[in-house]
């Protein structure tokens, strides 16, 4: 038995827990960076500028909204799509439901929604690759 076994089994069940969840995080945190990395390269494309801008410009606002909104719909947190997009939760939960709104409304919003088929179209693309 190796260094490490002995010492995981010696831990107490609530250290055990703790170490689980750890792994459990730093695996979701790994698969999240490879699903994020790809989103960010179809929004960009679609939307022809960067979107992880400090700025408030229309065109990478939007795509940024679209993309938490992508994010969040592949089970990402809003704390870790905040890490991602260098925003706070409480700006990753206002674009979700601004994206909700969009969706909800076509016909008012054509532009967004326009943009919306647009990078899911990209992204499967970049899925088929």
């Amino acid at each position: 038995m190796s260094d490490i076994e002995e010492r995981c089994l010696s831990l107490s069940n609530k250290e055990k827990v703790r170490l689980i969840d750890t792994l459990r995080k730093s695996l979701e945190a790994k698969d999240s960076g490879k699903t994020f990395e790809k989103m960010h390269d179809a929004i960009v494309k679609v939307m022809g500028c960067e979107v992880i801008t400090k700025g408030r410009e229309l065109y990478p606002a939007i795509g940024r909204a679209l993309l938490a909104y992508a994010c969040s719909l592949e089970g990402m947190t809003e704390h870790t799509i905040g890490r991602l997009l260098q925003r706070d939760h409480s700006s990753i939960h206002a674009m979700k439901k601004r994206v909700t709104r969009w969706l909800n409304l076509p016909h008012v919003f054509k532009i967004e929604n326009d943009f919306y088929v647009e990078f899911l179209k990209e992204l499967n693309n970049e899925t088929d690759r």
